[in-house]
């Protein structure tokens, strides 16, 4: 079996379905900083947990690139990559992600799954380009919950993103995100 991303993918959401606790959601292809980057796997409890997936064929490189808009979106990042580039991923991706190794194994004809290293908290969140993975409508209803006020409904993402995460703390923010995202 070849370890791509579709293959990859379906056996993990299997893996976190089983999970305790279950994640209250799961998404996948979540946009991220307007479009830069789209995120493989996003889990949400009370933290949102990205995880990107670099499969067999892959290029680990391009995980680099995702990094620094993954960042500043989510609490939490793992890589869940194969065998062929566990080395250069230790060694390229930034020390709190998490990296998973995906192992196809002919006995259980299934994916298994092997932790080399736990995602740690992300210092790094930005709180503007975290309330960016947000609809137009969820800003909305988040500014609404939050007492934020502007004068017209009409204003654009990156005016509401910005006044929201102006007037709140990462905490604030990250449950705010959290919550809207469990909606979907």
């Amino acid at each position: 079996m070849i370890l791509n991303d579709k293959n990859i993918r379906k056996a993990f959401i299997l893996k976190l379905n089983r999970m305790n606790p279950k994640p209250k959601k799961i998404i996948e292809e979540l946009s991220v900083a307007n479009g830069c980057a789209i995120a493989d796997i996003v889990s949400v409890n009370k933290i949102i947990h990205c995880y990107e997936i670099k499969g067999e064929s892959d290029k680990i490189e391009r995980a680099l690139k995702q990094a620094k808009y993954y960042d500043q979106a989510f609490n939490k990042i793992t890589l869940i990559t194969t065998s062929n580039h566990l080395k250069k991923a230790v060694s390229l991706i930034p020390n709190h992600w998490g990296i998973i190794e995906s192992i196809y194994t002919e006995k259980d004809g299934r994916i298994k799954f092997k932790y080399h290293r736990k995602a740690t908290s992300n210092s790094s969140m930005d709180k503007f380009v975290a309330m960016q993975t947000l609809w137009k409508s969820e800003m909305l209803k988040v500014s609404e919950l939050l007492g934020v006020s502007f004068l017209t409904k009409e204003k654009n993402r990156d005016f509401i993103a910005n006044k929201i995460s102006n007037e709140n703390n990462k905490n604030i923010i990250s449950e705010m995100i959290s919550d809207q995202l469990k909606l979907r």
